[in-house]
């Protein structure tokens, strides 16, 4: 549906003559390609001397305030735009997802009070399957420092057990045959330390996920410039708007390990 909404509006020519036409295609533009005009902040204008697309369009009207331009808009130009455009919401996606993973991660490293986060995501082989303890079981805190765990079926107790005492958690689980309860013993400040480090660990994995998926981000758009799809200048643009994703998703992925090492140590 896009593409049909990207060719029907430029089935012909589009020549933009002044500032009020720009102010209404512009949004259009925007709504219809998913490319924001932040996205233009970093591209030069070129008068004549180069294709001129949607977004360098987008950073006139943005940046140089012109009042008077006259420009065509070719089919080429437009492609351009959704190629760098689809790497871009690609890469923020999977950033995205990586925030998520790392979220997830830090959840399950204890603080000073029981959570359910703390054991739900613990593997649990559940005949001779990989699976998540709150799949298996209902996971309570009915104490501050108290973790009940209530498996849906008796005969995976055992199971439940191993898990846990294999995770990095420290705990020594109980049963009575239906209930399992794991009390959290107080941090020392030894332990919180050693969770710390733990947390360190983990946002330094995912920087590297992070890394991994600006490479593979700028790879695409090399080759993109390699079989001339692109434009040197585009390729420029998209890599720094590829290191612009990173480097805003870096700051968050450390925001978030700062926040949870505050709460680790936290007394």
């Amino acid at each position: 549906m896009r593409f049909f909404k990207a060719w029907f509006l430029i089935g012909f020519t589009i020549t933009y003559t002044n500032r009020t036409l720009f102010a209404i295609i512009l949004p259009a533009v925007d709504r219809f390609y998913s490319v924001p005009c932040e996205v233009s902040r970093r591209l030069r204008y070129f008068d004549g001397a180069q294709p001129l697309t949607m977004i360098m369009l987008c950073a006139t009207i943005n940046q140089l305030g012109q009042p008077s331009l006259s420009h065509s808009v070719t089919v080429r130009d437009v492609r351009i735009v959704i190629m760098i455009g689809d790497v871009l919401k690609d890469t923020e996606a999977k950033m995205k997802g990586a925030i998520h993973a790392l979220e997830e991660n830090l959840n399950a490293i204890r603080t000073g009070r029981a959570s359910p986060a703390l054991v739900e995501k613990l593997l649990v082989d559940y005949y001779g399957t990989p699976t998540p303890l709150y799949q298996v079981a209902t996971i309570t805190v009915p104490e501050p420092m108290l973790i009940t765990i209530k498996p849906f079926d008796k005969s995976s107790i055992k199971a439940i057990e191993k898990a846990i005492m294999g995770s990095e958690l420290r705990l020594t689980p109980n049963n009575d045959g239906q209930l399992i309860r794991l009390a959290l013993p107080m941090l020392t400040v030894e332990r919180r330390r050693e969770l710390v480090k733990v947390v360190h660990t983990r946002i330094e994995e995912s920087k590297v996920s992070l890394r991994n998926i600006r490479r593979g981000a700028i790879e695409d758009l090399r080759e993109f410039e390699k079989e001339k799809m692109i434009s040197e200048d585009d390729l420029r643009t998209g890599e720094e708007q590829v290191q612009k994703l990173t480097d805003k998703y870096i700051e968050t992925v450390e925001q978030t390990g700062k926040h949870k090492e505050t709460e680790v140590m936290a007394v």
